[in-house]
């Protein structure tokens, strides 16, 4: 084959822990291999140790994110802006304005939908300099970085509007997403240790004047699909397991 085999290595990344699957094979036999959820300290050892077992030798990298270590910006009315440079210009500006955030701390990627809005993720430079220097220990291409909640928005086609509003609940965050305008809004709340994701689950959704009774819940729960309940997923869009609401 021209390209070779390649491993690919998934990782999910939140403020305290990671997480790491490995994809490797031919197409449609391609397998997927989990590692233990460890500390986020021994991020770099647990990507160096994964690229040293790797059989392949062309690896590549793609990290989610989880929200506690993203900020949302939803942009409206966007048609005035001629490109992606524009959005991004505009977003850090905003970011200092509504998030009290230094614009030079942090990078903004944006997924527009054209002449209408724009939803901007924002992550800390340093913790991209991070995941690069993992990437480099471990011989490996870092192919992308994104929020995971996006994974779950592509897992549904892309349709949050379908549900109208969704709760989301991450190891140490929760998210509300919301169709606004046609477009998918995403609030994010961080969780401290000991938080009670539904007590700050039911805040983001009465904030948002949202009936919280009717809310839809997922969840993410990485061992779903090793008890079965879900065919695994290298990308981790498996692990949006539905909850019941007691909100």
């Amino acid at each position: 084959m021209w390209w070779g085999p390649t491993t690919d290595f998934f990782l999910y990344l939140d403020r305290s822990a990671a997480q790491l699957r490995s994809v490797a094979g031919a197409w449609p036999r391609r397998r997927v291999r989990e590692a233990a959820r460890v500390a986020r300290t021994q991020l770099s050892d647990m990507v160096r140790e994964a690229g040293r077992d790797a059989k392949s030798r062309r690896r590549r990298l793609h990290v989610l994110l989880g929200s506690s270590l993203c900020r949302f910006l939803l942009l409206e009315n966007t048609r005035r802006l001629k490109g992606d440079s524009e959005v991004l210009a505009l977003a850090a500006s905003l970011l200092k304005e509504r998030l009290g955030l230094d614009p030079a701390e942090w990078t903004c990627s944006v997924d527009r939908d054209w002449d209408r809005t724009a939803l901007v993720c924002a992550v800390r430079s340093a913790l991209l300099d991070e995941l690069r220097a993992s990437a480099l220990e471990a011989d490996a291409e870092l192919r992308s970085v994104r929020p995971w909640i996006g994974e779950l928005l592509r897992a549904r086609n892309g349709q949050a509007s379908k549900v109208r509003m969704l709760g989301v609940i991450e190891p140490d965050a929760v998210s509300l997403l919301s169709d606004r305008s046609g477009s998918t809004q995403v609030q994010a709340l961080p969780l401290n240790d000991g938080g009670d994701p539904f007590d700050a689950l039911r805040y983001l959704a009465e904030s948002a004047g949202a009936a919280v009774r009717s809310l839809s819940i997922v969840q993410f729960d990485p061992v779903a699909a090793q008890r079965g309940a879900v065919r695994v997923s290298g990308d981790f869009s498996d692990c949006a397991v539905p909850k019941p609401n007691s909100l």
